[in-house]
């Protein structure tokens, strides 16, 4: 029995430092990226809307009325499972990081995550059609139990594409799209097949035996070679060879890009149907490299112009909060940084000034030093003057 203990606690020792060196390595390799260079890099091909306090999404320009995202471009597989190759100039960013969601208003938006991955997808399939549709902001991803969801999600049946098996791996797949989607949805199965490998994140989705049978074809596996610069990747991929470009900036590249003039995010004109409050993608574990930090600079101090809606640095979850808590801690750090700003100001200045305004009083009124007594000493005398003229 002693041995059977033993064995127990030295099994969970080792298994709990296997958790712990996992999630260390998949920090480290999800880490570089940031909101500054997302901002920078996607605006030329989108908009910034501020959807809620502290909460930030994307949407596209010039995309056709029925466009939606996982569409232009084809699936592979490789190392890392099944691995999304877009055809837009944006989906380096949009189809390997973040969420994505759709607005009765404003149609699909991205919201920015910080973790890379193949695919960001959920998978449906029977013995005829093969269907994905991109993961919501609800989904985040466990290293020990793969996707989890913070509320009871179902994406909607519109939001899926439906494709045969033979036509699943053929560039532009969007041409091969099933339109009788509400049919196909309901004869399907739902899978997601996400787990972590020595710090990465693997899509198996669908197995690729069960494609290779369906669909009666082979799957080659496509190599993946990484670049690490924008310029690099935007030159023209060599026709005939089996490799994909993946772009992953490293943290030179990062600190490279900064933001130049002030930063162009539009308030919502109008409540988003999502529930900012139940967002899984900045857990207290990842790095909150998405909030946006503003430079405290002279101009703004001397002019008295002080932002209300400052970023501050907090040990706190933003989501746990309501508005008007949060609106309140930052009324309430505005007024220490005002308070700050008073105290700064030179004491010698002050003093100056006191002096010179004590000094004009003094010299317009000079009757207002004299003391009672010596006045009505001086109005005797005047009138004592005035009766002997007389």
């Amino acid at each position: 029995m002693k041995k059977i203990i033993l064995l127990a606690t030295v099994s969970i020792f080792f298994f709990a430092n296997l958790n712990v060196s996992e999630a260390h390595r998949f920090h480290r390799y999800n880490s570089a990226i940031t909101f500054d260079y997302f901002y920078v890099s996607l605006s030329p091909y989108g908009e910034w809307i501020e959807i809620d306090y502290d909460v930030y999404a994307w949407h596209p320009y010039d995309v056709p009325y029925d466009w939606q995202p996982y569409s232009i471009g084809r699936w592979a597989w490789t190392e890392y499972g099944w691995y999304w190759e877009s055809y837009e100039p944006f989906g380096w960013a949009t189809y390997h990081y973040g969420r994505w969601f759709y607005d009765d208003y404003y149609g699909w938006l991205w919201i920015p995550g910080y973790r890379w991955a193949p695919a960001w997808v959920e998978w449906r399939y029977n013995d005829i059609y093969i269907g994905w549709a991109p993961l919501s902001p609800y989904a985040r991803f466990d290293f020990n139990f793969g996707i989890r969801f913070s509320v009871n999600w179902r994406t909607p049946y519109r939001h899926w594409h439906f494709v045969r098996y033979r036509n699943f791996c053929r560039p532009n797949i969007n041409i091969y799209i099933e339109n009788n989607n509400y049919g196909i949805y309901r004869r399907t199965k739902y899978r997601t097949n996400y787990f972590a490998d020595n710090g990465r994140i693997i899509n198996r989705g669908i197995d690729r035996n069960f494609i290779e049978r369906r669909g009666n074809f082979r799957i080659r596996e496509t190599k993946l070679r990484k670049v690490e610069s924008l310029r690099s990747y935007r030159k023209r991929e060599i026709k005939g060879t089996n490799e994909i470009r993946v772009f992953r900036p490293a943290e030179r590249e990062v600190k490279s890009i900064r933001r130049t003039g002030r930063i162009k995010i539009r308030k919502s004109e109008r409540k988003i149907n999502l529930r900012t409050n139940k967002l899984a993608l900045r857990t207290k574990s990842e790095n909150r490299a998405g909030i946006i930090k503003k430079r405290k600079r002279k101009s703004d101090l001397n002019s008295g112009t002080f932002s209300l809606r400052k970023r501050t640095k907090r040990n706190y979850n933003a989501g746990d909060l309501s508005k008007y808590e949060r609106k309140g801690m930052v009324r309430k750090n505005n007024e220490k940084r005002i308070k700050n700003i008073r105290k700064s100001v030179p004491r010698k200045v002050k003093k100056r000034n006191i002096v010179k305004e004590r000094t004009r009083k003094i010299s317009v009124n000079p009757s207002r030093v004299l003391p009672k007594d010596k006045r009505e000493v001086k109005k005797k005398k005047t009138v004592i003057k005035k009766q002997n003229l007389r």
